[in-house]
């Protein structure tokens, strides 16, 4: 999260005094402690009256000075920090939203959720789902057990709230079981907070070989609106807000008319729906009888409500003729008999019209609504014979609405039952694709990986569904196919993942763009965004076609270094250089002066005082911090001793 992404984030409306204690705290972690007691003893209330603070004069001393100059760059870069980003979306979108606040804005979620079927579609997601009312469920062990679970195999930790009035885990936090930290990525990830999680006489892998997945997510989900954006404003959290699927607003398109239109659209939401292949072959061998051809076009992986030109199903085409066997089977499927045509005609409807009266019963039986009207004319209205209108105006409507119900009941269950398999079964072929991105990428193979990423924005678009892979596949560690580029030095890959998303129109080929698109701005799990692994592999064109697409050379990785602080000379203790690593520094320095001249001619006085520094005393400096290392040394071997005589004596004691 940048240059102190361990100091808390700052609420926008706080007081001056928490204001002011957090900015301390912020020049504290950039190193600046001496520059922050420069400071004044007050700050102006919010954030943005923070950034028209007045520079001091040029009469004040140069610590205050560089103190203010270093408050400005402060604010300037962290500002979008300190402001709760928030996304609205449907449950279709819910996994791009998801990834999109954990891997742009860097934060984790809280999902607004009033109509509860966010939460409902997380609960059939790969991972943990707690209860925040369920106290077996937020025991310290079992949160401890759940989160190290979590980390191991890059899954979702997803903490429900349901509607309680307030949002809170304070009372939960505890070093040994669920850390503050959990709250920011960064943090959670730093060794000295995850290995103390770890419990090998318990089954846990030992810290040597524990390796933690950047897949993982913490996901937290209430129903009260309030209280989460307060939670998210107060901890830094991302707000994302799930429009309920039963809001016109929320859906896009007319859907399909039928029993089963609006159940489809969660099923598929929720990743337990199969892409719907139509077959015009089958819904023919439906009107000819053909159960034979029926069953190979479903073998071939085409459904059984496939539809013709003018939405007539196979089972409307079955009842048409009459072909009552067909019918059978077709609704044992889970067939809809209530799926209408492009001219309101129900499988009823036009069984009636043309007088099959044992297909008429039939299909009241299995919930047939006889009050299904196309216009004004309803199966009673245009039925053929006598018998058939008899047997229409006889039935009990009541018995239909039990039948319907029922049938609801039973399409909720397989969907419930459909859901865990096919979640899995999509999240499996998710990873593979994902896998073979990464290893194409790794492979250096950029029209291979071109090909293979058109070829997913093709498929998505073929079945309206998100791409199943995109350019911002991560390996293991967290790094994105750009990353890796960036970290190899592949020039032709790193330029196709930075401009083939730009030649496609951001209009018309939006599903494109979302397939090809590389965030500049990505990070893997330590912190290390695309500048700082281009300066460390020493790679000078990369850095620089990099630095003019945008990437920040100021952002710190979980070391707290940035790519500047990765470009010094190494050295020895007589401060004479043992690695050069100028002509990448160049770069970097150049970069700075035209885009902040300011902190150029900075680091350049600092660079200038540093070099006219006699070397005799930079000799001495070199030889104090060998004697305090040494010192240290020395400590640490005083402070075994003691435990190595008291473990002896105690032994001899026993013996």
């Amino acid at each position: 999260m940048g240059a102190a992404g361990s100091v808390p984030v700052v609420p926008a409306a706080a007081d001056e005094k928490e204001v002011h204690e957090a900015l301390l705290n912020k020049f504290e972690a950039l190193k600046l402690k001496d520059e922050a007691a420069e400071l004044p003893e007050a700050l102006p209330g919010t954030l943005k009256e923070c950034l028209e603070v007045p520079p001091p004069g040029d009469d004040a001393n140069e610590a205050t000075q560089k103190a203010y100059a270093t408050l400005a760059e402060v604010l300037e870069e962290r500002l979008e920090e300190f402001q709760t980003p928030e996304i609205k979306t449907a449950l279709k979108a819910l996994p791009d939203a998801l990834d999109s606040m954990v891997y742009q804005y860097e934060r984790w979620p809280i999902l607004l959720d009033p109509s509860g079927q966010g939460s409902r579609f997380m609960r059939y997601q790969r991972g943990q789902f707690l209860l925040a009312q369920n106290p077996a469920d937020m025991s310290k062990e079992n949160l401890r057990k759940t989160l190290v679970g979590a980390l191991q195999h890059g899954a979702c930790f997803m903490v429900n709230f349901d509607d309680m009035e307030k949002v809170d885990l304070e009372e939960h936090f505890d070093e040994e079981h669920f850390p503050r930290q959990v709250l920011r990525k960064i943090e959670l990830f730093q060794e000295e907070v995850w290995k103390r999680l770890l419990r090998p006489k318990q089954g846990d892998p030992e810290p040597e070989v524990f390796q933690l997945k950047d897949d993982f997510k913490l996901v937290l989900m209430t129903a009260n609106e309030t209280a989460g954006r307060a939670f998210a404003a107060e901890h830094g959290l991302g707000v994302i807000s799930v429009l309920d699927p039963n809001d016109p607003g929320a859906r896009k398109g007319p859907g399909r008319r039928g029993q089963d239109a609006g159940s489809e659209e969660i099923a598929a939401a929720f990743g337990a729906r199969d892409v719907h292949r139509n077959s015009i072959k089958l819904v023919e061998a439906a009107f000819d009888g053909e159960w034979d051809v029926i069953q190979e076009e479903m073998d071939r992986g085409y459904s059984f409500e496939s539809e013709d030109v003018h939405q007539h199903t196979a089972l409307s085409e079955a009842a048409c003729q009459g072909h009552m066997d067909i019918c059978t089977k077709l609704m044992d499927l889970g067939a809809d008999p209530n799926a209408q045509n492009d001219a309101g005609r129900s499988p009823l409807y036009r069984a009636s019209y043309n007088g099959h009266l044992e297909t008429v019963q039939l299909l009241l039986s299995r919930g047939a609504d006889p009050r299904l009207a196309a216009g004004m004319e309803t199966p009673y209205d245009v039925a053929k014979t006598d018998e058939v209108r008899e047997v229409l105006e006889s039935w009990d409507i009541a018995e239909t609405e039990k039948l319907v119900a029922a049938r609801a009941a039973e399409a909720e269950k397989l969907l419930e039952s459909r859901l865990t398999t096919a979640a899995e079964r999509d999240a499996y072929a998710r990873d593979k694709i994902r896998q073979e991105l990464v290893d194409l990428a790794m492979e250096g193979k950029t029209r291979e990986l071109q090909d293979r990423l058109q070829e997913l924005a093709d498929e998505a678009q073929e079945h309206n569904e998100r791409p199943r892979g995109t350019a911002e596949a991560r390996d293991a560690r967290g790094m994105t196919l750009l990353l890796i580029a960036a970290s190899n030095g592949n020039a032709e890959l790193l330029e196709m993942l930075l401009s083939q998303y730009k030649t496609f129109d951001p209009e018309f080929d939006k599903v494109e763009r979302k397939t090809f698109f590389a965030n500049i701005k990505a990070r893997e799990a330590k912190g290390w965004n695309a500048c700082a692994l281009a300066v460390f592999h020493g790679h000078k064109k990369i850095l620089q076609r990099l630095l003019d697409e945008g990437c920040d050379p100021y952002v710190k990785n979980a070391y707290n270094k940035n790519a500047f602080d990765l470009a010094q000379d190494d050295k020895d203790a007589a401060r004479k250089v043992t690695v050069d690593r100028s002509e990448i520094r160049s770069v970097l320095l150049d970069w700075e002066k035209l885009q902040n001249p300011r902190a150029a001619a900075l680091r350049e006085k600092e660079a200038k005082e540093a070099a006219e520094k006699p070397e005799g005393d930079a000799e001495k400096e070199g030889k104090k911090k060998e004697g305090a290392k040494d010192a240290k040394k020395k400590g640490k071997a005083a402070g075994a001793a003691p435990g190595a005589k008291k473990g002896a004596a105690k032994k001899k004691k026993n013996k």
